[in-house]
């Protein structure tokens, strides 16, 4: 016994036409799914049943659930999140530029009024009369309380 071939219209007994649907709703996907194992194929199949308007709430389910799951952020996102750090990261080159170019002026002006061996000639003496105090002994001063009399060595800084 062979298929009958069945007219294609509105099923008008509501149980048969939801009993049909599901049957048919689960072929469909079967098919899809071997559509996409046999040829390699990245397959969407969009089905609303009865009594949705439209597609537009199936797709919002869709991507609700597709952003509820974790998966991989968008290209778009993606590129949004670059293009900000693109923006941060070349305020931030902005910035260290400008800070270069007053050091640069600061070395020129230093270089420019003479005053750079006048501040080598003051570091040496610096180091000069800093290495004569760490060579120098420590005086012994007694210091005297109204209590008791000690001897104690005085520090300097």
């Amino acid at each position: 016994m062979g298929r009958r071939k069945i007219e294609v219209a509105l099923i008008k007994n509501r149980k048969n036409r939801r009993v049909s649907f599901s049957k048919r709703q689960a072929g469909l996907f079967k098919k899809a799914f071997e559509l996409s194992v046999l040829c390699g194929a990245q397959i969407a199949t969009i089905l609303f049943s009865i009594g949705h308007p439209g597609v537009d709430p199936v797709v919002e389910k869709f991507r609700r659930q597709n952003h509820s799951s974790n998966e991989t952020p968008s290209s778009a996102a993606i590129i949004d999140k670059l293009n900000a750090q693109l923006v941060n990261l070349t305020e931030q080159l902005r910035e260290e530029k400008k800070k270069g170019k007053a050091l640069d002026e600061a070395l020129q002006q230093i270089t420019e009024t003479k005053e750079l061996p006048t501040l080598q000639r003051l570091h040496a003496a610096l180091a000069m009369s800093r290495e004569f105090m760490t060579n120098q002994p420590l005086p012994v001063v007694p210091l005297v309380s109204s209590h008791w009399t000690t001897f104690s060595t005085l520090e300097t800084t």
